[in-house]
């Protein structure tokens, strides 16, 4: 007689049945998703064949033995996903990896993307063993596409933008930006390339672009400006690092350009939207650094506030 729960929903007495007609007898392993049986299956799929259950129980058991005794059944994944950015620089792509290694691809993906801070040691060890294509298989030196990602983010192309262009990852763009490994798949190679041809003819303008600006003058790289295409790869060639400007020219040079946009009848939403900050900000700022400039904005923002009034 199956167990049923009176006074409950009908849905929640079948979740009943189910699980009791589950324990009754032994199931085949019949998971489209999971090949064979484990602990994975059991949890994301909701597998309940005889095998899934024992390797559930199985691991829940590891597990409480070795929290009864202070060790842990995971390790960090942070060595983990340096060590699959160098295959992704390579030219393994999560597919591959995930093909080569065994391990799922979603796995892969959020190990990749900072969305577990551990794996176990079986993930750990099939990961780390990836050797992927070998040094001189279509490799390339990483210097002119590290080159190439920094002179871009010099003119305003932050990792996010620079992501959505060549369709990785930020986390990936910030990896083959830094130069981390020496080498990288040609076909990265060629992508960054061609992709720099374009991308260096259409500086960025707003906040995320100033940002990725001043990060480029922190780290002295130079805009494309300062390269020849066939020395982006040269590494004899060294171009000359950005004179880093200090805070007060800076401010000078901004005043110079709101005063300039005034003169010419520039809206003040305008300005502010050029400047890559809101009205208020520059008003505050002009009111700091320079009254006589502060009222001629004020001035200019009466105005178009009373004609948007009057129409």
């Amino acid at each position: 007689m199956l167990p049923t729960l009176a006074g409950h929903p009908a849905s929640e007495n079948t979740d009943v049945r189910r699980v009791a007609s589950t324990r009754a007898g032994v199931l085949e392993h019949s998971c489209g998703r999971h090949s064979e049986p484990s602990r994975a299956c059991y949890v994301a799929c909701g597998c309940r064949c005889s095998s899934c259950r024992e390797a559930a129980t199985a691991w829940a058991k590891r597990f409480k033995y070795a929290r009864s005794q202070g060790l842990r059944l995971t390790v960090s994944a942070a060595p983990i996903r340096s060590h699959l950015l160098e295959r992704r620089a390579a030219g393994m792509s999560i597919a591959e990896i995930s093909r080569v290694s065994g391990v799922s691809h979603g796995t892969v993906r959020n190990i990749i993307g900072e969305r577990v801070a551990a794996v176990s040691p079986a993930t750990a060890r099939a990961l780390l063993a990836l050797r992927g294509r070998g040094q001189g298989d279509g490799e390339v030196p990483s210097l002119g596409c590290a080159r190439r990602l920094q002179a871009l983010t010099a003119i305003g192309w932050d990792g996010s933008s620079l992501a959505s262009e060549l369709g990785w990852s930020p986390d990936f763009i910030r990896h083959l930006r830094a130069g981390a490994t020496e080498a990288v798949h040609a076909a990265t190679h060629a992508r960054v390339a061609d992709a720099y041809v374009e991308l260096s003819r259409r500086p960025q303008q707003g906040a995320k672009a100033e940002r990725a600006r001043r990060h480029a003058a922190r780290e002295g790289w130079p805009a494309p400006a300062a390269w020849d295409e066939d020395e982006l790869d040269d590494p004899r060639v060294v171009a000359a690092s950005p004179t880093p400007i200090g805070r007060a020219q800076r401010t000078r040079d901004r005043l110079e350009d709101i005063r300039d946009m005034l003169a010419t009848g520039e809206h003040p939403e305008m300005i502010a939207q050029r400047l890559g900050v809101k009205r208020a900000s520059v008003a505050r700022m002009l009111d700091r650094c320079d009254p006589g400039l502060a009222l001629e904005f004020a001035q200019a923002t009466a105005v178009d506030e009373f004609g948007r009034a009057a129409s």
